[in-house]
């Protein structure tokens, strides 16, 4: 718990902006007591996942009409209801970012691919993931693949199929390449990508992919990569379906970048880029003079604590409503 927070007197949450803002923390932590329950038997410490979320913070604009949540204790397992949904909130800023620095600076466009493999059974689904990873890097390495390919951003995704009850992983990608792109002898066809995954997966029957132009430009579409890598409404469904993803999905590397994407990754943290630089950023810009402190009692968030930001410590924060389920 934060100190500053304690002995405070704890009160009702009384502006209705902020309530609103709570409906998904709040949501999340209710789903705490199903996902500590599911990790019992993992041999971990239980007591940094029981307080996680006990203690939020929210930065505010000076009207406290713009919200956005600053820090907390977290326990920071990529199986946590609270924390997933967290990662998938700041991921969608920093993709926001990075695609957009992207698009401003390099003057790229985008495409978006899916790649899938056939349903698993949970006690193969690890396997299968590793599998997809080497198909992947065959495909990758074509030369009809490195022709077209600036950079990417991929991500794993698996879904949970409650009638056959197996595991669905697949891929999805933004991919930058050339404006000439759409009209150049190095255009992909949706058949063309079939044939080459097929022969990647060494797989002929696999029957389903995807590539098509994408702006990015809104934060919709960023969604598809910023969202959990298995739906909280799969994940947390029953105790056997939990264990399947956790099997799965431990330890693995869910988010990858590669060529221009990860070199202005590297640029944006270290300073060397500054995405505000961007007009469509810059816009969207809202400056946090107001810091609200929340604590977790009795199944609803309660104010603890609410107190200026010094000029010097203010930070800005992107007022855009990004809705994660």
């Amino acid at each position: 718990m934060d100190f500053n927070t304690k002995n405070k007197k704890l009160q009702p949450i009384g502006n209705e902006n902020l309530k609103e803002c709570l409906n998904k923390p709040t949501e999340k932590k209710l789903l705490m007591s199903d996902f500590i329950e599911f990790m019992e038997d993992k041999n971990l410490k239980l007591d940094r996942l029981k307080e996680c979320g006990n203690f939020i913070k929210f930065q505010a604009s000076e009207d406290k009409t713009k919200f956005i949540l600053a820090g907390g204790n977290f326990c920071k397992n990529r199986f946590c209801p609270f924390c997933s949904w967290l990662k998938a909130k700041r991921t969608a800023f920093e993709l926001l970012e990075l695609i957009k620095v992207v698009e401003y600076t390099e003057k790229l466009a985008f495409i978006f691919i899916t790649l899938t493999v056939p349903n698993v059974p949970r006690e193969s689904l690890r396997e299968e993931i590793e599998n997809f990873n080497k198909s992947f890097k065959r495909l990758f390495q074509t030369e009809e693949f490195k022709a077209f390919n600036k950079g990417f951003i991929r991500k794993l995704e698996v879904t949970y199929n409650e009638k056959r009850k197996d595991y669905h992983p697949h891929f999805h990608l933004v991919v930058a390449v050339n404006k000439s792109y759409f009209k150049s002898r190095n255009y992909m066809s949706k058949r063309r990508l079939l044939e080459l995954w097929q022969k990647a997966t060494r797989n002929s029957n696999i029957t389903q992919v995807d590539i098509k132009p994408c702006r990015m430009d809104t934060v919709k579409q960023i969604m598809e990569l910023a969202t959990y890598s298995a739906k909280q409404g799969d994940l947390y469904s029953s105790k056997e379906v939990f264990d399947g993803f956790y099997e799965g999905l431990f330890r693995k590397k869910l988010l990858v970048y590669n060529g221009i994407f990860k070199e202005y990754k590297k640029k944006i943290e270290v300073g060397e880029v500054d995405p505000a630089e961007v007009m469509e950023l810059n816009q969207v810009l809202e400056e946090a003079t107001k810091e609200i402190c929340l604590i977790w009692e009795k199944n609803s968030y309660l104010l603890a604590d609410e107190k200026d930001v010094p000029e010097e410590q203010r930070k800005k924060f992107y007022n855009l409503n990004i809705e994660i389920d």
